[in-house]
C-alpha cells in the first residue's frame, strides 16, 4: 500500500504559514525549494523522517529526505525546513544542510554498498568454472609436487572433461602426471595411477602416445609383485584385465600366484584351487580343471565347483564319472528356475508397461511423435519396439529380472551335459536294462527344459534336436515337420530349423530348408542369414559364390566370406598367390570379435587354408588355437567339436609325419593316409601308432570326434572318421561301440543310395573326365612346390586315384609308373608305396584277363563300378564260367596275387576277408591261420557291421558274406546265397 506523507504530533496547535519577512529574518540561508518527490510501497521508497533544530518562534522544524527500506532510513539525499499543515503534512518552507549524522550515515551506508559489489563481483568471480578450475589445477599442482600423482591425475581430468578455457591445459598435464604417478615409490600411488589409466585408455581428452599401454604395464607390475605381495599382484591383475582384449598373459599371473598359494597349503590352498579352476574353465582349459580340482574331487564344498569339475569330466568323455557332479549341481534347481521364470517374466512386462506408459505419455523427444504420425503402421510397430528395446534394459525391473536369472545361467548348458552324459552312457552300456535306464534319465534331463520352455516354437526345435540325439529321429522330423506345417511362410522358421537340422548333421535336408528360407523369407535379415548358411552348406565354390553375392556385403562376416570363396576359387584355378592375397584380405575384412564362435571358427579355416598353402607356421598355431577356443565358448556345437576335431587330428598326424619328412611335405600331403609312409611291417606300424597315440591333440580329437557323434547323429562323416582313426589305431573295443552307437542312431541312407546308384549308370562321364583333368593339374602344381625326395608319395597317390577312376579312363602308362614305384621302394621299403603297386598290378590283371578273355569281359564290365579290380577277378576265378581257370593261370594275375600276399603278410594285425580271399585261392595252405585270425576279430566284425548300416545297398556286403561262408567251409550255401542275391541285383555278375 502507498504511505502518504505523516502528519507529525505537535506540543502546540497547527499554525498558518509563517510570513516570509519572518523567515527571511530567521533564517536568512534558507533556499525556497519545490517540495521533494514522495511515495513509498510498503514501507520502501522516497520519504520523510527525523525532526530537528525546532524553532519555536516560527513553528518549524528540520526534516530529511531520502530513501526507506522497510520504513528503516537508509539514506539521506536532503533536508528541509517544514512547518505542520493544518490537514496533516507539511508546508516545506526551503532547503536546509544536512547535518553531520546523515552524513556519516551516507558514507556508511555507501560504503556497505561498495564493499556488497565488491563482495558480489568476488563471489561471482569465485563461482565461474574457470576460477574454480584454475583453483582446482592449483591443488592438482601442489598434490603432484607432494607425490600424489594419483589424486592430482584425478583432478586434471575432472578439469579436461568439463570443457572449461582450461580443459587443454589440464589435459597437457595428465600423461606427465601420470608417467610420474606410475614410476612413483609408493605402491598405492602407482596401482592407483595404472587404474586411472586403465580406466581413460580410451579418452580423446588428452593425448596418449607418451603412456604405456595399460594392459602391458599392469602385467609388468603383477609380475614384480609376485613374489613379494600377491594380493597387490592380483589387485593389479583386476584393474588391467577389462582392457585385455584377445591377450591373456594375466592368466599366467593368476596361475603362478595360485600354484604359490596351492604348495603353502592351508585353507588359502583350497580357496586357490577353486580360483584356478574356474580361470582354467573361463579359458576353455578342461584339462587343467581336472588337474587342479582331482585332488580336492571328494570335498568340493559348492556346487558350482561341482558344475565345474563335473563339465571338465564330460569334456574328456568321462561321463560316468561327470554324472554324480553335474547332478549335484542341478539338483533342486529346476523347481526354483521355474519359479524365477514367472517372477522375471513379470518384471519383465513391469518393466515394458512402465517404458509404454512414458512413451505414451509424451516422454520420448518430439521428432519420435512426428516420424511417428507420417508413418505407414508397421513402421509405426517397429518404432516403438525400437524404442522401448532400448529404453527397457535401462529400467530397474528389467535389470532385476536380469539379476535375478544370471543365478542360473549355467543351469540349462549343465542340464544338457548331464543329458549328453547319460545320453553317452546309455550308448556304451554293456546291457539293455543299463542302457534303457540311462537313456531314460538322459530323455527326463532334456524333457525338464521343455517343461521350463513349455511348448514354445523355440523350444520345439531344441526337443526336435533332442529327439535326434536320443536316435528317435521319425520322431524329431515328425515334430519339425508339425513346426512346418504350423508356420508354411515364415521364413524364420526355415531358417532356425536349417540350422537345427545342420547341427544334428542333417545336412542335405538343412541345405533344402535354407534355400526356402531364402525363398521364403520377408526381412532382409532373415534372407541374408539364409543366402549365407547355403553358402557355408555348398559343396561346390561357384555355387557358394554365388550365394554369398546374395547376402549383404556390408557385413564383415559375409565380405570376409566371399573374399574367402573367390581365395578357394583361385586356388582351384591355379593362381596361389592371388589366393593368399584374397584369403588374407579375408581376414582383414572377418569381424574382430575373437569372442565370437562363429567368428572364430571362420577365422581358424582360413587361417589352416592359407598355412597349406605358404607353410606358414603362425596361421597354422593360430587355425588350432581358435577352433579350441570356439568350442570352448560353445561346446555343444556339433560343427565346431567336428572342426576342432579335425584341426587337431590333423595337428597330430603332422607331428608323427615330421619324425622322417620336411616340413614342407607335411604342410602339403600332411594327413593320415601318409602316416604309411613311415613303415613298411606290424612292428613299425605299431610305433607309429604309439606315436600316435601319445599325442594330447590326438587325444583331444578322439574325444570331440565322439561328442560330435552324439550332437550330430545323422552325420555319417564324424562316424567314418571316428571308424577310421579307431581302426588306424587298433581300437577295436570302441570300434564295435561306435559301430553299435550308429546302429541306434538309425541314419536314414536313402539319398546315399539314390547318389550311389546314379554313378553306376552313369553313361556320360563328361563331368568325371573334368575332374580328372583338375585333380591332374592340381597334382602337377602340387608336386612342384614338393622337395625331390617327397615327389615319389604323392606320384603313388596320383596312381591310386586313377586307378580307383580306371572306369572312366585308364592310367596312361601304368606298367612303366608301376615299376617306377618298385624302384623307389628299394631305397625306401613303405606300406604307401606297397600298397599303391599292388593296385597297379590288381589292375594290371584285371585289363590282361578281359584282354585274354572277351567273355570275362563281358561278363564283368557291368560290374567294374561296384566292385572293383580285385573282387571282379577273384569272383571269376571261383565263378563256373569256363574262364575263371584262364583268369587264375595268367601271369599278371599269378605276380598280382604273391605281390599282395607278400604286402598282407606283413601286417598280420590287421588282417581281412580279401586277404584269405586271395590266399586262399592261390596258396590254400596258408589260408587257415589267415581265416582264424580273421575269426577272432573284432575289426573284421565291426568293419563288416559298418558297411552294413552305412551303405546298406553296397554290393561288397553280398561279397563279404560270400567268402564269411566259403571261410567256414559253406561252399555251396555261399553259391546259392550269391546267386539268389546276383539274380535281384544288376550290380552284381552272376556265379
Amino acid at each position: 500500500m502507498s504511505d502518504a506523507p505523516p502528519s507529525l504530533p505537535s506540543s502546540q496547535p497547527p499554525q498558518e504559514e509563517p510570513s516570509e519577512a519572518l523567515l527571511a529574518r530567521k533564517f536568512p540561508n534558507l533556499k525556497p525549494k519545490n517540495p521533494p518527490l514522495l511515495g513509498r510501497i510498503n514501507g520502501c521508497g522516497f520519504s520523510m523522517f527525523g525532526k530537528r533544530d525546532t524553532d519555536i518562534e516560527t513553528g518549524t522544524y528540520i526534516k530529511s529526505y531520502g530513501i526507506t527500506f522497510l520504513w528503516i532510513p537508509l539514506l539521506t539525499l536532503s533536508a528541509y525546513r517544514v512547518a505542520d499543515a493544518d490537514r496533516g503534512g507539511w508546508y516545506f518552507l526551503g532547503k536546509e544542510k544536512l547535518s553531520s549524522g546523515s552524513k556519516i550515515l551516507n558514507l556508511a551506508v555507501l560504503a556497505l554498498i561498495v564493499i556488497s559489489i565488491l563482495g558480489i563481483k568476488d563471489s561471482v568471480k569465485k563461482s565461474s568454472p574457470e576460477y574454480r578450475a584454475q583453483q582446482t589445477l592449483n591443488e592438482a599442482g601442489e598434490l603432484a609436487a607432494n607425490g600424489r600423482y594419483n589424486e592430482a591425475a584425478e583432478i586434471y581430468l575432472r578439469v579436461a572433461y568439463n570443457d572449461t578455457n582450461l580443459s587443454l591445459q589440464a589435459a597437457k598435464k595428465i600423461p606427465e602426471t601420470l608417467l610420474a604417478g606410475l614410476k612413483s615409490e609408493n605402491d598405492s600411488v602407482k596401482i592407483d595411477s595404472l587404474r586411472i589409466l586403465t580406466k581413460s585408455h580410451r579418452s580423446t581428452y588428452y593425448d596418449r602416445k607418451e603412456l604405456p599401454d595399460p594392459y602391458e604395464k599392469g602385467i609388468k607390475f603383477a609380475a614384480d609383485y609376485i613374489a613379494e605381495n600377491p594380493d597387490l599382484a592380483l589387485e593389479t591383475i583386476e584393474i588391467v584385465k577389462p582392457v585385455a582384449g584377445v591377450r591373456t598373459e594375466h592368466e599366467n599371473i593368476y596361475i603362478s600366484i595360485y600354484n604359490q598359494q596351492i604348495a603353502a597349503g592351508g585353507k588359502q590352498a583350497i580357496a586357490a584351487r577353486k580360483n584356478l579352476a574356474l580361470l582354467a574353465e573361463a579359458s576353455g582349459n578342461s584339462e587343467a580343471v581336472l588337474q587342479t580340482l582331482e585332488p580336492i574331487a571328494d570335498s568340493l564344498d559348492s556346487a558350482e565347483l561341482h558344475r565345474v569339475y563335473g563339465q571338465a569330466l564330460a569334456d574328456f568323455g568321462q561321463y560316468s564319472e561327470a554324472i554324480p557332479h553335474l547332478e549335484t549341481f542341478t539338483a533342486g534347481m529346476v523347481d526354483d528356475w521355474k519359479k524365477a521364470i514367472v517372477e522375471s517374466d513379470k518384471l519383465y512386462q513391469k518393466a515394458y508397461e512402465q517404458e509404454f506408459e512414458k512413451l505414451d505419455s509424451g516422454a520420448a523427444p518430439e521428432s519420435f511423435y512426428t516420424m511417428y504420425e507420417s508413418a505407414d503402421e508397421d513402421t509405426q510397430s517397429q518404432m516403438v519396439d525400437n524404442y522401448l528395446r532400448q529404453k527397457i534394459i535401462a529400467n530397474g525391473n528389467y535389470i532385476r529380472a536380469g539379476r535375478m536369472m544370471d543365478k542360473y545361467a549355467n543351469l540349462t548348458p549343465s542340464i544338457m551335459t548331464l543329458g549328453i552324459a547319460y545320453l553317452r552312457n546309455g550308448q556304451q552300456a554293456e546291457s539293455d536294462e543299463a542302457r534303457d535306464t540311462s537313456l531314460a534319465k538322459a530323455e527326463e534331463s532334456f524333457l525338464s527344459l521343455r517343461d521350463v520352455a513349455s511348448e514354445s516354437t523355440d523350444y520345439q526345435f531344441f526337443l526336435g534336436q533332442v529327439y535326434y540325439w536320443l536316435n528317435k529321429p521319425a520322431e524329431g522330423k515328425k515334430l519339425f515337420d508339425t513346426i512346418i506345417a504350423n508356420n508354411p511362410d515364415d521364413g524364420g522358421i526355415y531358417y532356425t530349423l536349417a540350422q537345427t537340422l545342420r547341427e544334428v548333421g542333417e545336412t542335405e535336408q538343412a541345405l533344402e530348408l535354407a534355400k526356402l528360407a531364402h525363398e521364403k523369407a520377408s526381412d532382409e535379415e532373415t534372407k541374408n542369414n539364409a543366402a549365407s548358411l547355403c553358402a557355408t552348406m555348398s559343396a561346390d565354390t561357384d555355387e557358394k559364390i554365388e550365394w554369398l553375392e546374395k547376402t549383404d556385403l556390408t557385413v564383415p562376416s559375409n565380405k570376409s566370406s566371399l573374399l574367402s570363396a573367390r581365395a578357394d576359387q583361385a586356388y582351384s584355378e591355379g593362381d596361389t598367390k592371388e589366393a593368399v592375397k584374397l584369403y588374407r584380405q579375408s581376414l582383414q575384412a572377418a569381424p574382430s570379435d575373437l569372442n565370437d564362435a562363429v567368428i572364430l571358427n571362420n577365422r581358424a579355416l582360413v587361417h589352416s587354408t592359407i598355412y597349406r598353402l605358404t607353410g606358414d607356421m603362425n596361421d597354422l598355431n593360430k587355425s588350432v588355437e581358435y577352433l579350441e577356443k570356439a568350442t570352448a565358448l560353445n561346446p555343444n556345437n556339433s560343427i565346431l567339436c567336428a572342426n576342432t576335431a579335425s584341426a587337431l587330428y590333423n595337428a597330430a598326424i603332422r607331428e608323427v609325419l615330421l619324425i622322417k619328412h620336411s616340413s614342407k611335405f607335411v604342410q602339403l600331403l600332411g594327413n593320415d593316409a601318409y602316416l604309411r609312409t613311415l613303415y613298411d611291417n606290424e612292428e613299425g606300424r605299431e610305433q607309429v601308432i604309439a606315436k600316435l597315440n601319445a599325442s594330447s591333440h590326438f587325444k583331444k580329437a578322439v574325444k570331440l570326434y565322439e561328442k560330435a557323434t552324439i550332437l550330430a547323429p545323422q552325420d555319417l562323416e564324424n562316424y567314418s572318421m571316428l571308424f577310421t582313426t579307431y581302426s588306424l589305431v587298433g581300437d577295436y573295443d570302441h570300434l564295435a561301440k561306435i559301430v553299435k552307437q550308429l546302429e541306434r542312431a538309425q541314419v536314414d541312407t536313402t539319398s546315399n543310395q539314390e547318389d550311389w546308384e546314379q554313378s553306376m549308370h552313369k553313361e556320360d562321364d563328361k563331368e568325371a573326365l573334368e575332374n580328372l583333368a583338375k585333380y591332374a593339374e592340381f597334382s602337377a602344381r602340387l608336386r612342384e612346390q614338393l622337395p625331390e625326395e617327397s615327389k615319389v608319395y604323392l606320384d603313388a597317390t596320383i596312381l591310386d586315384n586313377e586307378i580307383n577312376s580306371f572306369t572312366t579312363a585308364v592310367p596312361e602308362n601304368l606298367t612303366a609308373r608301376r615299376q617306377a614305384l618298385e624302384k623307389s621302394l628299394e631305397s625306401n621299403p613303405c606300406s604307401q608305396l606297397r600298397s599303391t603297386v599292388t593296385a597297379a598290378l590288381s589292375l594290371e590283371a584285371y585289363l590282361a584277363a578281359k584282354e585274354a578273355s572277351p567273355e570275362f569281359a563281358t561278363w564283368a564290365e557291368p560290374a567294374e563300378r561296384s566292385l572293383g579290380t580285385i573282387q571282379l577277378l577273384l569272383l571269376g576265378i571261383h565263378s563256373t564260367h569256363e574262364f575263371s581257370d584262364l583268369v587264375r593261370d595268367l601271369p599278371e594275375v599269378q605276380k598280382f596275387a604273391n605281390y599282395a600276399m607278400d604286402y598282407y603278410d606283413r601286417f598280420p594285425k590287421t588282417r581281412d576277408l580279401v586277404e584269405w580271399a586271395i590266399t586262399m585261392t592261390f596258396d590254400p595252405d596258408s589260408a587257415p591261420p589267415i581265416a582264424e585270425a580273421i575269426n577272432a576279430s573284432n575289426r573284421v566284425k565291426s568293419g563288416t557291421k559298418f558297411v552294413q548300416l552305412v551303405a546298406p545297398y553296397s554290393p561288397s556286403i553280398t561279397i563279404n558274406r560270400f567268402w564269411k561262408m566259403k571261410m567256414a567251409g559253406q561252399d555251396e550255401a555261399a553259391k546259392e546265397e550269391y546267386t539268389k542275391t546276383a539274380a535281384a541285383s544288376e550290380f552284381l555278375p552272376d556265379f
